[in-house]
């Protein structure tokens, strides 16, 4: 059974007295098997996952039109909410859907993919359907209260809702910088270079640069020992070389760590530390 939907909806922040009207339901489910991991933003052509729908229908598209930016879903994690595109949606029962040919981690999303992710997750469709609240990013607080119910109702009376919701401004988060590289010097430093990406401007491939998007260029490093934090830095620069001297002092304090990695975020001034990317680090041999 799909739920009822009145004909009108009204939501609006608790106390504010303005409210917009919600004309339709934004298709939303539940996966119904696991979801495996898979690198992210590339294309996925593995068995996919089913999905129930309790109420909306998804449809097929070209992968060019998936590129362009068709079947978006979000599809909730522990970390908070990974964007998957689908190419395939096939009904086998039901309401219910297998989606395939997959990219996973979209629209910057690629931070909060879980490793594994149980069936249950809730999902949303993000289209056309999907209405944004009337308000900023940048003033989007950690609580808001939001009020809700049938248009032909009073708003102190039955089938009016009102619920809390915290948010932690992802949107606002600096993106995790890629293209991480690294080579091993003559005098047995190791150089880390990378590349940062950005939420403004970042999709210009005409540009020379990507945009910075922030007030000033600052990263911070973690350095690692088998999951062991090392040193914290702080650079304003895409790169940071390892010296051989800090190398020798590193592995003198952790004889027998095996695995050793830099995690690397790019850092906001509202926001701090964005999300890490991490590289494992190919010391030389002593």
């Amino acid at each position: 059974m799909r739920a009822h939907w009145p004909e009108t909806v009204l939501v609006g922040f608790s106390g504010a007295g303005r409210y917009q009207p919600l004309q339709t339901p934004v298709p939303m489910g539940k996966t119904r098997t696991p979801l495996a991991a898979a690198p992210a933003g590339r294309w996925d052509n593995g068995d996919g996952f089913e999905i129930d729908m309790g109420c909306g229908d998804l449809h097929s598209h070209a992968p060019l039109a998936v590129l362009a930016g068709q079947n978006r879903l979000a599809v909730q994690t522990p970390l908070g909410w990974e964007i998957i595109q689908f190419a395939r949606a096939e009904l086998i029962a039901p309401n219910r859907y297998r989606l395939r040919q997959l990219l996973r981690g979209c629209l910057g999303s690629d931070a909060v993919m879980a490793a594994r992710l149980k069936a249950g997750a809730a999902c949303v469709l993000l289209d056309d359907r999907l209405q944004p609240l009337a308000l900023a990013g940048e003033a989007v607080p950690e609580i808001i209260s939001l009020h809700n119910g049938p248009a032909g109702l009073p708003h102190t009376g039955y089938g009016w809702r009102e619920k809390r919701f915290s948010f932690n401004r992802a949107a606002l988060q600096c993106l995790s910088p890629v293209h991480v590289k690294q080579h091993i010097q003559q005098d047995g430093g190791l150089h880390i270079g990378w590349t940062r990406r950005s939420r403004k401007g970042g999709d210009d491939f005409e540009a020379v640069d990507i945009p910075l998007g922030e007030t000033r260029e600052a990263y911070r490093l973690r350095l690692l020992a088998d999951n062991a934090e090392l040193a914290v830095i702080e650079t304003t620069v895409p790169h940071w070389l390892y010296s051989k001297a800090l190398q020798a002092r590193h592995r003198q304090a952790h004889p027998d760590a095996q695995n050793w990695h830099l995690a690397i975020a790019q850092i906001s001034a509202t926001q701090g530390a964005g999300a890490e990317a991490i590289a494992r680090l190919g010391l030389p041999l002593d």
